[in-house]
């Protein structure tokens, strides 16, 4: 059996993905993010649950019209053909469907704008009730942006699935734990597959 085969076990056993990922104080006025959107399967269970509002980042275009056709008679959902990122750019990223990265290398490579998340929050949304983030080691500067701009105060719940194979995976969730303990209590922590920080009261 595989580390990762080991690691998606207990997450297995209890179903997290029915009964933790998307169970939350949410109602019709909450403002959820989406950050690695993919085909949109995510957002489509939060908003047949909630009818919140939902900004969907995805930076893959052909993903993201998926998306958009998905939810095109759902105004309230809204998709970004870009991801969220420590600063704006254009990168590579290697096409592995889900599993898409710009810390991925192989010749089948495309171009993607990035955004400052920052830059995006700031004047759109004072709180945000759920941001969900699963964008393949991409997480690590998106979570270090958001808190050293003091905006991961505004998220209310961190749903994030941190990435093994980016080099130095271990030490930096080490830290990023660290730093989000002072403002979030972490609910629910299944290592290398989701886990989930609240923020204090």
């Amino acid at each position: 059996m595989t580390p990762e085969q080991c690691r998606i076990i207990p997450w297995s056993n209890i179903d997290g993905d029915n009964n933790l990922r998307i169970n939350y104080p949410l109602s019709s006025r909450s403002v959820v993010y989406d950050v690695g959107g993919y085909m949109g399967d995510w957002a489509a269970e939060i908003y047949k649950k909630y009818k919140c509002n939902i900004e969907v980042f995805e930076p893959i275009k052909e993903f993201a019209h998926k998306i958009e056709s998905r939810f095109a008679a759902d105004p309230k959902v809204k998709v970004n053909i870009a991801g969220l990122s420590d600063k704006s750019r254009k990168v590579n990223i290697t096409l592995d469907g889900a599993s898409s990265s710009t810390n991925k290398t192989s010749k089948n490579k495309r171009q993607i704008q990035l955004i400052n998340a920052t830059e995006f929050i700031k004047g759109r949304h004072k709180k945000i009730d759920l941001m969900k983030i699963n964008i393949e080691g991409d997480e690590y500067p998106l979570l270090n942006n958001l808190i050293a701009s003091g905006l991961i105060k505004n998220v209310i719940n961190v749903q994030v699935q941190f990435h093994v194979f980016v080099p130095d995976a271990t030490m930096k969730r080490r830290r990023l734990h660290e730093k989000l303990s002072k403002t979030h209590n972490l609910t629910y922590n299944y290592p290398w597959i989701w886990e989930n920080w609240r923020l204090k009261k």
